[in-house]
């Protein structure tokens, strides 16, 4: 026993393994930055080993903007983005990117709500004039928005069923309080409260180019990409007055002296979380971090925010937020970001 731990020993290597290859040198990616005269910022890294092109639209205008009577309404955003605009359904969009061998995907984390598509390098116009589509013209029609809401029910329900999204659940309420770093879920009221006017209502306030970047990774010329982005982000403007920026999140020490216990009577599986304060992307040890969490792997599973200790297995995997949270390990999510 070392500092209570047991160590362990492993098995010894096989033999006959082939030697390990010798360390190459990380070459940096040279990324172009443009600003559209909309606010917004436009980066691209060129890539050519494959003919693809990965493009993400990431907007500053998750969770932690939702109204604190509407929570988990971003979610509900994100999925309603996807289901058409004043031109084209959903089916259509699907196709659309389709054409470019490509997934439309919307999601939403705690600080960012994401519109993303990966396909041919060669169709980079189609991915941009989908996702430019989504952000500027969402329709959020009634029948779309009644599709979304029994999805999230049935999602819901399925969640509830899970002792880790329960335990993550209380977990997040007990270190982050009236935050609403809190809440990563809607409930089952704000599902069925949701209606279209809501959504546009909402839409209008996160969906700022000024608070938007494109990020855009593949074999593409980045002069091109800045005119294709001009040409279908251009004429993208804020509707509305966007959400103002929330407090920062903050903690007492006194977490760390307390015990939550939720009985969950026949749960095969017991979800042990441990919680401690983590680290800010721009703190010096960041990035050793990131590294020791690699290194580590699936032995080993550190998180910025929270850790999550399971009984079946440990894992360290380390999420960084944009402001301090609390740390949990064993297993940890990252933002879709």
């Amino acid at each position: 026993m070392r500092d209570g731990l047991r160590l362990m020993k492993h098995a010894p290597f096989p033999p006959g393994l082939p030697p390990l290859a010798p360390g190459t040198r990380l070459s940096p990616v040279d990324v172009e930055t443009t600003t559209l005269g909309n606010g917004l910022t436009v980066w691209c890294a060129r890539r050519g080993t494959v003919p693809l092109v990965s493009v993400r639209l990431v907007i500053r205008g998750g969770r932690v903007f939702d109204p604190a009577e509407r929570p988990g309404l971003a979610s509900l955003l994100a999925s309603a983005l996807r289901e058409g605009t004043l031109s084209r359904t959903g089916e259509d969009l699907s196709a659309l990117a389709q054409s470019a061998g490509a997934d439309l995907v919307t999601a939403s984390g705690d600080d960012t709500l994401v519109a993303a598509a990966t396909g041919l390098a060669s169709r980079v116009d189609v991915l941009f004039d989908a996702l430019a589509d989504v952000v500027r013209s969402p329709a959020f029609r009634a029948e779309d928005v009644a599709r979304v809401r029994s999805l999230a029910l049935e999602e819901l329900a399925s969640n509830e069923a899970e002792p880790a999204f329960v335990a993550s659940r209380v977990f997040r309420r007990a270190v982050y309080g009236r935050h609403p770093y809190a809440v990563f879920s809607p409930t089952a009221r704000s599902i069925e409260n949701a209606t279209p006017e809501m959504l546009r209502d909402d839409a209008s306030r996160r969906l700022q180019p000024t608070r938007s970047l494109l990020i855009v990774v593949g074999a593409v010329d980045p002069e091109g990409v800045a005119s294709a982005a001009e040409r279908f982000f251009g004429a993208w403007r804020g509707a509305a007055e966007p959400y103002s920026e929330p407090a920062r999140a903050s903690g007492g020490s006194e977490l760390f002296s307390s015990i939550f216990l939720l009985d969950r009577p026949g749960s095969v599986q017991t979800n042990l979380h441990v919680g401690g304060l983590g680290l800010t992307r721009r703190d010096p040890d960041a990035f050793p971090l990131l590294l020791a969490t690699t290194i580590f792997g699936e032995g080993l599973h550190v998180l910025a925010r929270d850790v999550r200790a399971m009984a079946a297995a440990g894992r360290l995997r380390e999420d960084r937020r944009r402001r301090p949270k609390r740390g949990h390990g064993s297993h940890v999510e990252r933002d879709p970001l």
